[in-house]
Parts: structure tokens; C-alpha cells; sequence
């Protein structure tokens, strides 16, 4: 079986995490990479960049919040921020 063990009730195998070898070593820097730090700065990047998307439209917009369609933007605009925040908060906390 060399780098991998029966897991659970016997129906599969997985690597031995614990392993010391080379190629076991390589198999765990790999997967760290392509399935969590890629994914995780590609969803960092699109996150903020709409969250500066946003703020410089805010920001180029004359603010007349007594306009109706001014003000239904303003609010759309908030609550996609709010989402931004609060998805990057997420994932910075189940970094750690």
C-alpha cells in the first residue's frame, strides 16, 4: 500500500497524513495549494475587487439621496458591501 491506509469501515483508502516520506509530503503541498490557497485568494480578489468596484462608482456618483432612484441605488450598493465584508470576514476566520 506504501503511502496509503485503509480509512473508516474499510471501504476506501486514503494517504497516511502522518508519513514522513517525500512523496507523501509533496501530495499534502499540492493539495494545500490547488484546493485551498488557490480557490481562497481567487475568491479574496473578486471580493475586493468589487468592493473597490463599488466604492469608486459611490464615490463618482453626486450624492442626492432625496432622488428615488439615487437613493435605491445607494441601498443596493450598501447591501452588496455588507455582503463583501461580511464574506471576506468568513474566510479570514476560518483561516485561522
Amino acid at each position: 500500500m506504501g503511502g496509503l491506509l485503509m480509512s473508516g469501515v474499510g471501504a476506501s483508502c486514503s494517504i497516511k497524513w502522518e508519513g514522513l516520506s517525500l512523496s507523501i509530503t509533496r501530495y499534502n503541498i499540492v493539495i494545500l495549494i490547488f484546493v485551498y490557497l488557490i480557490p481562497v485568494t481567487i475568491m479574496i480578489t473578486i471580493n475586493l475587487n468589487s468592493y473597490f468596484v463599488i466604492l469608486k462608482r459611490r464615490r463618482r456618483a453626486s450624492i442626492n439621496l432625496n432622488a428615488p432612484h439615487t437613493l435605491r441605488q445607494y441601498l443596493i450598493e450598501r447591501r452588496i458591501t455588507f455582503t463583501v465584508i461580511l464574506i471576506i470576514g468568513n474566510k479570514i476566520q476560518f483561516e485561522k
